[in-house]
């Protein structure tokens, strides 16, 4: 007869997974080698437990708990703690550098204002999370993490003292949002692994980047008030620059973005853009919204590769004939300006245009525009035009919309309140003539590389 036994191994034992359960077959010749801990078992384990001791007299742990932490320190170099206060982490610091083998380590969403010196000890870290604590300044040590991939510092109180970021030759992400940095510097031509910088809602004043790495894709710098950078970097792709009003666009800054595909320059208050961008052969988006531009400059026509074009809420007067040149052009957002033609040029070069948004402009007629043969949308709310021509009126183009707006607004809004505002005199109370207010909170802090920036869009609607 054919013996079965069944084991409950634990991993707080030899660092299985909790309650993993074996069907071992003891007849015959089936009788199982023994199972004999690894050496890196072996020695993981007595550091581990001593760690599990000492975080049990912080915040009792249930024994599935504990296998669970055990697994993930001893099988997979892991650790995440999170909702500790600085002074209850202190007691844990001495036992977690002994686990030197850590590779990831998260420790997020704590109260944490002080890091020991010797974090530089866990030299086998490659993420590092140290996000949403109370971080002031950062031990010079953490240069030793030579094997350092990703490291996570939003949301602390940093205003200094990340200058060691530059020696890490491994370094592919640094998120460094949400703090309270005034100048920032990365000069490193020996780290061909960046890929991507944060530096979101600071206060920095200046910024200097200059990379090598041709990996180095992404930069975010929005949100800061930058009064000068200097920026180096070929490989870059997506630049976001919105929302620094003291910033000045200056000519030179382009000329060593060859590879720049994305660019938002959105809040910027520049009342010029320099011919310069036409150096940017490769670009595919391009925001320019809540500016004070009345011209778009002569290098646009460069940019024949451009596909997507947000120019809203700026101060142009006509649309420029610089336009014209970029054929591939698909979306178009002139919306907020003072337009009071559509002229047919536009559609004629124009040929793979497919959305068209030209809403709140004093616009009159757009009797004499033809259709581009590949529009899709037209967004014409907010205008003074009543009647549509016959291209428009088919059914495969979308219009928006000729039953609201008979009047012209141009507002300028605030931009850190993210709500779209919904007025309509439909619901209004006729003993009072006022207009209802409707608001909706809106999700725009997504993954789009050119809506990063927080935006209102108010649509009134009138039965004059």
């Amino acid at each position: 007869m054919r013996k079965i036994l069944l084991l409950t191994l634990l991993s707080s034992t030899i660092g299985y997974p909790p309650a993993t359960a074996l069907a071992l077959d003891f007849s015959g010749d089936n009788l199982p080698a023994p199972i004999v801990p690894s050496p890196q078992t072996q020695k993981r384990k007595p550091l581990t437990d001593t760690f599990l001791n000492t975080l049990h007299t912080i915040t009792p742990l249930e024994q599935e708990q504990r296998n669970s932490y055990a697994f993930d320190i001893i099988n997979q170099s892991k650790l995440e703690l999170s909702g500790f206060t600085d002074s209850k982490f202190e007691k844990l610091w001495e036992s977690l550098l002994q686990m030197t083998w850590l590779e990831d380590l998260n420790l997020a969403n704590n109260e944490l204002i002080l890091l020991p010196p010797t974090i530089g000890s866990l030299t086998n870290l490659k993420i590092l999370n140290l996000s949403h604590n109370g971080l002031t300044s950062l031990p010079l040590s953490l240069a030793q993490l030579d094997k350092l991939q990703e490291i996570n510092l939003a949301g602390n109180n940093l205003n200094q003292g990340v200058d060691f970021l530059q020696n890490l030759k491994s370094l592919e992400k640094v998120d460094l949002s949400e703090n309270k940095l005034v100048r920032f510097s990365y000069n490193s031509q020996d780290n061909f692994s960046l890929q991507k910088i944060s530096l979101a809602r600071n206060a920095l004043e200046f910024v200097e980047i200059q990379s090598a790495s041709p990996t180095f894709g992404k930069l975010d710098i929005q949100k800061n008030q930058i009064t000068s950078f200097i920026l180096r970097a070929p490989s870059l792709t997506h630049l976001n620059l919105s929302d620094n009003p003291n910033t000045s666009i200056y000519p030179a800054l382009f000329e060593f973005l060859p590879n720049l595909t994305h660019l938002n320059m959105s809040f910027l208050l520049a009342e010029e853009m320099p011919d310069t961008i036409g150096s940017l052969l490769n670009l595919e988006e391009l925001d320019i919204s809540a500016n004070m531009l009345p011209i778009l400059p002569q290098g646009m026509t460069k940019l024949t590769k451009l596909k997507k074009l947000n120019a809203e809420r700026n101060h142009f007067t006509d649309i420029s004939p610089h336009l014209y040149a970029l054929t591939n052009l698909v979306s178009l957002n002139l919306s907020s300006n003072e337009l009071s033609t559509l002229p047919v040029e536009l559609s004629i070069s124009l040929e793979n245009l497919s959305n068209l948004n030209v809403s709140d402009n004093p616009i009159a007629s757009v009797m004499e525009f033809v259709s581009p043969p590949a529009l899709k949308n037209i967004n014409l709310c907010g205008t003074m035009i009543e009647e549509l021509p016959d291209g428009l009126k088919t059914k495969d183009i979308t219009v928006e919309s000729l039953e609201t707006p008979l009047f012209w607004r141009n507002i300028y809004y605030g931009k850190d309140n993210n709500e779209y505002m919904t007025i309509s005199d439909e619901e209004s109370d006729e003993e009072d003539d006022k207009s209802s207010i409707s608001v909706f909170h809106s999700e725009s802090e997504g993954e789009s590389d050119l809506s990063d920036t927080d935006q209102k869009h108010i649509f009134l609607n009138a039965n004059d």
